[in-house]
């Protein structure tokens, strides 16, 4: 493995394919945190401004605009780790690799029954886009 044109074994590719879901999987996070918080913060703002010149729903759409950009934005990077996630999948079950990290964390992952994060976001989501319907309603009385 000294020379540079050689290629790497099976097993080191699947590490550095590790390597590379860990590091965008905490790329994902970290932009989906941020727009979040931005969301919640213009929502909790808009709730504590009084006498504004602004309509109330504006500055909630926005919050709800930006949470649900967050939320496809969230699933477009998803789409990404689910294709390495399943790309080392097969290089496990056609035996390119002696790991079995993916169908290990699958099958755990599953048995738990548990919601996962995009089920998570889109229920709060949905949530979130009630309460400022309704927060919305209330104030115009």
């Amino acid at each position: 493995m000294s020379e540079p044109d050689q290629k790497l074994s099976k097993e080191d590719l699947y590490m550095k394919l590790v390597d590379l879901e860990q590091k965008h999987t905490s790329i994902r996070w970290t932009v989906t945190t941020f727009f979040l918080s931005v969301s919640f913060a213009i929502f909790g703002i808009s709730l504590r401004v009084e006498k504004s010149p602004v309509p109330l729903f504006v500055p909630q759409l926005i919050a709800i605009g930006i949470y649900w950009f967050t939320y496809l934005l969230f699933l477009r990077f998803n789409d990404f780790t689910e294709f390495l996630r399943g790309y080392m999948s097969e290089m496990e079950t056609s035996n390119q690799v002696d790991f079995d990290l993916q169908r290990k964390a699958r099958s755990f992952m599953t048995s738990r029954r548990r919601p996962n994060a995009r089920q998570l976001l889109l229920f709060f989501g949905i949530i979130c886009t009630a309460i400022s319907l309704i927060t919305t309603y209330i104030y115009q009385l």
